[in-house]
């Protein structure tokens, strides 16, 4: 082999791996770009689908305890067996709502959004979310300089059934045991409350609405509450204006991935002997080509 075709072939060799490599590096390019660009509708779509599989649970425990109360077994086995899938289609409606609720909530205060729908989920998820009551929570977090979602474990403490542990919490907040005494709940000597949940929960909200009510309404006026807000009204926006991409999103995702895992089962099924055998051989003549240039030698 002559030393002008060895080095016409290395060259052809070098700008096929170098065609490649573009090529991968700008399939990479466009799919990150992709992700980047729908990241706001992906999360949006993710926390719609975990508000979703929440409330359908809630709505099968809700219906099963209505039937239950009809007397009919069967229904009320049935809508306490449901699926994953079932009960997350079953809630689809209300996870959109809360969800959308909660950004449009997140959009107003100094809280980022990721951390008020991470504070909606936790109050979803035992059972006490309402606007008043999120709304109150809010209000004495900001009064009281605490993470959101601090004050809404203190809550789930309550109605979990641990209103020591929870007192602990609240009481950053505010809330004293002579308050709740004002608010007629019953607590002992030793700082016991006999009371029903509903109705400390109820106690704790009113004080809350008495002593910090409207706070977080107050704290949007501040520069740093505003600076948060533009971020926040960009997530959402990218969200909702992405939203409708994101079935084509997923369809071009699934191509690339199918078209590369298909590449790979090509590469994996090709006789590399042959193929390899050249390769080094071409390797070995270019080495040689080399040091012999050094030399001053010829390659025959």
């Amino acid at each position: 082999t002559s030393p002008l075709r060895l080095m016409g072939l290395i060259t052809s060799m070098r700008h096929l791996f170098w065609n490649i490599s573009f090529l991968a590096a700008g399939v990479a390019g466009t799919v990150y770009g992709i992700a980047k660009l729908l990241s706001p509708a992906a999360t949006g779509e993710a926390w719609t689908k975990q508000f979703a599989l929440i409330s359908g649970r809630q709505i099968g425990d809700e219906n099963a305890r209505a039937a239950d109360k009809a007397g009919n077994t069967s229904l009320a086995e049935k809508w306490r067996g449901m699926s994953s899938v079932d009960a997350m289609q079953q809630g689809m409606g209300r996870g959109e709502r809360v969800k959308n609720w909660l950004g449009q909530f997140a959009a107003k205060t100094s809280f980022d959004v990721k951390g008020v729908i991470d504070a909606g989920r936790q109050m979803l998820t035992y059972g006490i979310l309402s606007k008043r009551g999120f709304t109150l929570a809010s209000d004495a977090a900001h009064a009281h300089s605490l993470d959101i979602n601090q004050v809404i474990r203190a809550l789930g403490m309550l109605k979990m059934g641990a209103p020591g542990r929870a007192m602990r919490s609240l009481r950053r907040t505010g809330i004293s045991h002579d308050q709740l005494r004002e608010q007629g709940i019953n607590i002992t000597k030793g700082g016991q409350m006999k009371s029903p949940t509903a109705d400390i929960l109820k106690a704790v909200y009113n004080i809350w609405e008495k002593n910090v009510g409207g706070m977080t309404e107050l704290m949007s006026d501040t520069v740093q509450t505003k600076a948060q807000n533009v971020k926040d009204v960009i997530f959402l926006t990218l969200e909702q204006g992405f939203g409708k991409a994101m079935p084509y999103a997923r369809s071009f995702l699934e191509t690339v991935t199918s078209g590369i895992w298909h590449l790979g089962e090509g590469l994996r099924e090709t006789n590399w002997d042959g193929v390899g055998s050249t390769i080094a051989g071409i390797a070995k003549l270019g080495l040689g080509f080399v040091k012999s240039e050094d030399k001053g030698e010829r390659i025959n």
